[in-house]
């Protein structure tokens, strides 16, 4: 038709590392025309999108999580909430399952995504929980074609998972593992791995601040160690958010007053203190440019605004 065509971040399955390995990928195809105005030939250029669509898709998971534990004091609580970001990680964790231990020491299937409760799999013998409650924190389950592990969003099923402990602060025997299947199409890769320990991680340090709970409910003399448990975990998560890969920050109020910012942003604003300032104050640069109004309008409506390649003029050395 001689008309240009493009895709963004398609996902396209490429046998280039020895399995049909998940990548993503924007191009676009445009026509190539002769003398005569015909088409003779078409260009295709490419650019591969595969760390940045996995990064901010893990990214998102771990937001997700991390959001709906805030407000779970209790086990069950924790569980429950966990549910849904392990959902949405389906395509790099086709199933995954949450076991407790019980004052016995035996795991109990607290929560499974993926996977009907009922399944094989789900029992805990699977998956060596004599060797966490022994100390390793972290070990990795071979699925063989037998086992008919589910597949989650793929076609081919996994073929290992990775087995961590979740909880037992300060060297106490853990509160139990989790169990995630890694993709048959990202199998083991280092970011991968780093995601799951991160997802261990929080949901560990849930179930430890429910405990907790349990513990301050029961002995009004805890009370102390939990408003430090607390301001522990926000540090942490602050930690994390200011070493985000992305440009982030955090405002307050209809002033929108800087409250947190990450490294990454103040690189790009030209690294000026904004902390305790107005948009308005610490960025005068960007006025006229649209911002100012458009936070006014997402906070006054409460409606998301998502930009792309939105152009912004800035002021910095």
């Amino acid at each position: 038709d001689g008309e240009s065509t493009w895709d963004q971040a398609l996902l396209l399955m490429l046998e280039r590392s020895g399995y049909p390995e998940e990548t993503y990928h924007t191009f676009s195809y445009s026509p190539l025309l002769d003398d005569g105005g015909e088409v003779a030939g078409l260009f295709c250029a490419v650019s591969e999108e595969t760390e940045r669509v996995l990064s901010e898709r893990r990214l998102a998971v771990l937001s997700r999580l991390a959001a709906g534990l805030a407000a779970s004091d209790t086990r069950a609580k924790a569980l429950q909430a966990t549910a849904p970001a392990l959902q949405a990680a389906a395509r790099d964790l086709p199933f995954a399952m949450v076991f407790l231990f019980d004052a016995q020491g035996q795991a109990q299937l607290g929560s499974a995504v993926g996977i009907a409760p009922g399944h094989a799999l789900a029992a805990a013998h699977h998956w060596r929980a004599d060797r966490i409650l022994s100390g390793n924190a972290e070990i990795e389950v071979a699925l063989e074609p037998g086992t008919a592990a589910p597949s989650g969003p793929w076609a081919n099923p996994p073929r290992a998972a990775r087995v961590l402990a979740v909880g037992g602060r300060g060297g106490a025997r853990p509160s139990g593992f989790l169990v995630a299947a890694l993709s048959p199409h990202r199998p083991g890769d280092a970011p991968v791995l780093d995601f799951v320990r991160l997802l261990a991680g929080t949901i560990g340090a849930s179930l430890d601040n429910a405990d907790a709970y349990d513990a301050e409910r029961r002995r009004a003399a805890a009370l102390a160690e939990a408003v430090q448990t607390r301001t522990a975990e926000r540090d942490r998560l602050h930690s994390l958010f200011r070493q985000a890969p992305g440009f982030m920050f955090l405002l307050r109020g209809p002033s929108h007053v800087f409250e947190l910012h990450n490294a990454s942003y103040q690189q790009l604003v030209g690294h000026r203190n904004l902390s305790g300032k107005s948009m308005r104050e610490a960025l005068p640069e960007v006025a006229g440019q649209g911002f100012f109004e458009l936070l006014d309008e997402v906070r006054r409506s409460g409606t998301p605004f998502v930009g792309h390649a939105v152009p912004v003029r800035l002021r910095r050395q």
